[in-house]
């Protein structure tokens, strides 16, 4: 039997802490005397109020108990629930008037950290509406690990087994509690992100736009500020060289960066998937700068650059783009096909070690 009450009240917080964050973008609309701090308003209170009726017509009387079934259907769920949510902002919208069904896609395409987008003329959009896009892909790149490593083990639902679900570590616990160990990855996540900001600011980038990004980068799900992405501004190598660095490193596993700040300095290095990835991107590059000597006769740092942005940025399924792909030559549009059913198969991988994964829970 299937407990419905205790999924209510799980996904009643969930959207309650989702409709929270909305609080951020509004307060950034009154700060730049936008007009959209009415829409962020509007959300959160629709949004807050839904939360809150779950968890009050919910609440149950004793521990919850889930077995893996209602798991799986509390995480179906929960996708559908926070990305309805996550949409109110872009359907009440003053400026958009877009309808539901580009409202929720936008929505879903930001926490699932897709990164594709139906928007247009982003460049005049509110200051409030794309830090909302980009909270979206960093609560998605994040945040449905806190809720099983956090919340799930705040009901008495077993943290470690969602824990080895979630990551390809199978080494022992680096931390004695669940909840320690859902902080440290919160903590490196969240300096991750601030160093990146920091670091694109430095590079150049308006504090704005390098906010946005680095949340969009640390979480590789790619939406820019500008309709033509880190093309607009004008092939600047240092933005392109620190976005290559945080690509990287939101592509790999954040447990791995855990394990560093705990004093396993070689680990990184150590680890046969890093080393894997390293390695196959390395390649990639290495061709597309052969392909380009061979074919032009030339070997530029800046041509160098701009093919490992593409080949980083396509392997760890950020997105970004520095130019139109439609453009390129036969060699780099079949190479670009391969990387794009590389992340399909490493997709496929993932998704079936989970499932194997689950299957021992049962």
């Amino acid at each position: 039997m299937i407990h419905l009450r205790y999924l209510s009240y799980v996904i009643g917080i969930l959207v309650l802490i989702l409709s929270g964050t909305m609080i951020i973008p509004m307060g950034l609309e009154l700060c730049f005397a936008g007009n959209e701090w009415v829409t962020f308003l509007l959300s959160a209170l629709t949004g807050g109020v839904i939360g809150l009726v779950l968890i009050l017509s919910s609440k149950p009387s004793g521990p919850i108990t889930l077995n893996i079934q209602e798991i799986f259907l509390l995480t179906t769920v929960t996708w559908i629930s926070l990305c309805l949510v996550g949409s109110l902002p872009f359907l009440f919208s003053q400026n958009l008037s877009i309808s539901f069904m580009d409202a929720f896609f936008e929505s879903t395409s930001g926490l699932t950290t897709t990164g594709a987008t139906i928007l247009t003329n982003l460049d005049q959009a509110s200051h409030g509406i794309l830090l909302w896009r980009a909270l979206l892909q960093s609560i998605g790149g994040i945040g449905i690990i806190l809720m099983a490593l956090t919340i799930f083990p705040f009901l008495r639902i077993g943290g470690m087994q969602l824990f080895h679900s979630e990551f390809s570590d199978r080494s022992e616990k680096i931390l004695p509690r669940v909840s320690q160990i859902s902080s440290a990855i919160f903590s490196i996540y969240f300096l991750l992100t601030i160093i990146c900001a920091l670091c694109l600011a430095l590079a150049g980038m308006p504090l704005f736009d390098a906010i946005c990004h680095a949340l969009s980068t640390l979480s590789t799900g790619g939406f820019s500020t500008h309709d033509v992405s880190l093309a607009a501004y004008d092939g600047n190598s240092l933005i392109q060289l620190v976005l290559c660095v945080f690509m990287l490193i939101g592509g790999s596993t954040l447990i791995l960066f855990v394990r560093f700040g705990h004093g396993e300095s070689h680990i990184l290095w150590q680890d046969s998937q890093i080393r894997f990835y390293v390695l196959i991107i390395a390649l990639l590059i290495l061709s597309l700068c052969l392909w380009q000597f061979f074919t032009h006769s030339t070997f530029y740092s800046e041509d160098t650059l701009g093919w490992g942005f593409l080949v980083i940025s396509l392997v760890t399924t950020t997105g970004f783009t520095l130019g139109d792909y439609s453009h390129f030559a036969t060699f780099p549009a079949v190479l670009i096909f391969f990387m794009l059913l590389l992340e399909a198969a490493l997709a496929l991988q993932v998704v079936g070690s989970k499932f194997l994964d689950s299957r021992s829970f049962i």
